[in-house]
């Protein structure tokens, strides 16, 4: 076997994972055989796996998650990007128009991955929506117009953020429910769960509704017989 193949190639185990660093193996070497013939040669250290902790987020398609799922770093990123856009309204970098077309065609796919994975809480998602209206109308010289920032969607003929929220969601849900994958099975249980949830909080709610009801009742006969 020619030595130089295998001195630009190193297959060893890392954290339980076979993991294989530099050219692939011919054909005709086999994995053994290379693990025997380099089983003498040193680790490369800048190859090596680091581990980090839990709470530490990295960027993994797009999306900036942790194993704690706090979700802190992918709502930080998305508020910069609201915060460029009002910034860039309100010291007049843009004009109007451009800054309902980025509203529209920019921020909206930049925050659409975070809608979809990450819970980010509807108070954060409402004072965005407050902000972008306040720069909007800042720019239009129309500081004190009370006009809400369901009416600035419509004119823009686009969806406020909260909705947006709610959109991007069913639609990762929707997805997760229909598409052939392994988790399909789990999604759909989940989905049950929730239904049943749902539904029970329905009823627990109604009754409460029927109770208070029987109570208005009974309290106008006492008030009638005494």
């Amino acid at each position: 076997m020619d030595k130089r193949i295998l001195q630009k190639t190193w297959t060893g185990n890392k954290h339980g994972q076979n993991i294989r660093y530099g050219k692939g193996l011919p054909r005709q070497t086999t994995v053994r055989r290379h693990i025997l013939e380099e089983k003498d040669e040193p680790v490369n250290k800048e190859n090596t796996l680091k581990r980090i902790k839990t709470s530490t987020s990295i960027r993994y398609l797009g999306c900036r998650i942790n194993a704690d799922l706090t979700w802190g770093k992918q709502i930080g990123h998305m508020n910069s990007c609201v915060m460029q856009l009002v910034s860039h309204l309100q010291d007049n970098r843009v004009t109007l128009l451009q800054g309902c077309m980025i509203l529209k065609e920019v921020l909206g796919p930049q925050l659409e991955i975070g809608f979809r994975h990450a819970y980010v809480p509807e108070k954060r998602v409402k004072k965005w929506d407050k902000w972008i209206t306040r720069a909007i109308l800042r720019r239009a010289d129309m500081r004190n117009a009370k006009i809400h920032q369901s009416a600035i969607a419509t004119i823009i003929k686009g969806v406020t953020l909260e909705d947006k929220n709610i959109i991007d969601k069913t639609i990762q849900i929707t997805e997760n429910i229909l598409k052939r994958s392994s988790m399909k099975t789990y999604y759909r249980h989940e989905l049950k769960v929730a239904e049943d949830e749902m539904e029970l909080l329905g009823k627990e709610h109604q009754k409460g509704k029927i109770e208070d009801k029987i109570t208005e009742i009974m309290n106008q006969k006492q008030g009638k017989t005494n």
